[in-house]
């Protein structure tokens, strides 16, 4: 049983997901919105309020004071140091704010220095205009450089964090030493100077791109899929897991952005049903992105539930092969196409998941490739072998989540 944390000033999570999840070496944050511990009612049915909110104004520095204080607060309980932050995922759902917010950020987080990725995703609720969520080492780490970094307002200010074996990037772009961005209107051209570049940082520590065990793809357009995924297999192979959306990139002219994870002891791979695969490098177990897909054809078109429950079920079966159970999963990155199926997916998700949950974020973004229509759903984990027996939860008292389950139900 997972020892756990439920503290009364950490705001209510909005679905099945915890704040932290300490396992192994590492403590795994939720998405991480700046929600109050007050609950908005809306039609009787509670959820989170933002803070900082008035009517029809969102307040970014609020929310992201909020959210960072409470990702702090949530390592500080499961263990975990502040200034070993390895990775920050910041979402953002107007790039209006990225000044604001950018700067709101950079004041709160202090000590920590993260390996970063800015992404445009879409948010649960019409208020909540920012997210975080990110990764902790439990021991100490060291900065990576790298090409542009810190030469543009909206780049990370470094190239990424090591822990160990365990490489952690910031995302990796088109743009040369003086942040300027190469290969303006080709996708392929992009690509190739991203991992050129990616090659340029694993070099400075001895590794070279067959050390990445994950990349993570944001894409401006469904369009430039095909040329980004030849580009990349042409630069590093196919074995590497992957996980492909269409979102936002922060950087004006930018088709592509990726973010690498890399590892430089012994990786192990496994396949599962449908696309399912599986990397387990030490104790950690990472999946690819996985979607309801079996030879390349979409299954159960624009049903949530159905496909939430074929890769819920192929997700239990990777990790299976991989050593461990879906009950070791401490983190996962889930993205739908649609929020109106918000509900119906944690209907599904809570039969595969149970109280006290993994760490998790939820975003809106597309999914799969140019022949892939009517996906709906994609999950990625992260799991310790054990967590389960041996892992640390911080959670809330309470749950919006919970309670407006049971009250719609009742209603």
């Amino acid at each position: 049983m997972v020892e756990l944390v439920e503290d009364p000033s950490l705001a209510p999570p909005m679905g099945p997901y915890c704040y932290a999840y300490r396992a192994g070496n590492l403590v795994f944050l939720g998405g991480t919105p700046g929600t109050t511990a007050e609950a908005l009612m809306v039609d009787g049915i509670p959820k989170g309020k933002m803070a900082g909110e008035t009517p029809g104004r969102a307040d970014m520095a609020a929310q992201t004071v909020q959210s960072v204080e409470a990702i702090h607060h949530a390592t500080q309980l499961a263990g975990g140091n502040w200034k070993n932050a390895l990775r920050f995922n910041l979402f953002l759902e107007d790039w209006k704010e990225i000044d604001g917010f950018l700067r709101s950020y950079r004041s709160a987080i202090g000590v920590a220095n993260p390996a970063e990725t800015l992404i445009g995703y879409g948010l649960y609720q019409p208020s909540m205009i920012m997210e975080i969520d990110g990764v902790i080492s439990l021991s100490e780490i060291k900065p990576l450089g790298g090409p542009g970094y810190g030469a543009h307002p909206y780049l990370p200010p470094h190239a990424g964090r090591q822990a160990g074996d365990l490489i952690c990037l910031s995302a990796v772009l088109p743009i040369d030493n003086d942040g300027k961005l190469i290969g303006r209107g080709s996708a392929q051209a992009q690509t190739r100077q991203i991992m050129t570049n990616l090659g340029t940082i694993l070099h400075g520590i001895g590794a070279n791109v067959k050390d990445v065990v994950r990349y993570r793809v944001f894409i401006s357009d469904l369009r430039h899929y095909d040329d980004v995924v030849k580009e990349m297999t042409a630069a590093a192979g196919e074995e590497a897991l992957r996980a492909i959306v269409v979102a936002g990139i922060p950087i004006e002219g930018a088709l592509v952005m990726i973010e690498p994870t890399a590892w430089l002891g012994k990786k192990e791979y496994f396949s599962g049903p449908g696309n399912a695969r599986a990397v387990r490098i030490g104790d950690v177990v990472f999946t690819n992105g996985i979607l309801p897909v079996e030879n390349n054809e979409v299954l159960f078109p624009d049903e949530a539930a159905k496909q939430t429950k074929n890769v819920l079920g192929n997700l239990s079966k990777v990790l299976g092969a991989a050593g461990c159970g879906i009950e070791d999963v401490c983190q996962s990155q889930v993205t739908i196409s649609d929020f109106r199926d918000y509900d119906d997916y944690n209907g599904v998700y809570t039969g595969f998941f149970k109280f006290p949950y993994a760490a998790r974020h939820t975003v809106r973004a597309g999914l799969g490739g140019p022949s892939h229509t009517g996906l709906r759903y994609q999950i990625e984990a992260t799991a310790i072998l054990n967590a389960s027996k041996t892992g640390k939860v911080v959670t809330a008292k309470d749950n919006f989540y919970h309670r407006r389950v049971a009250l719609g139900r009742r209603a």
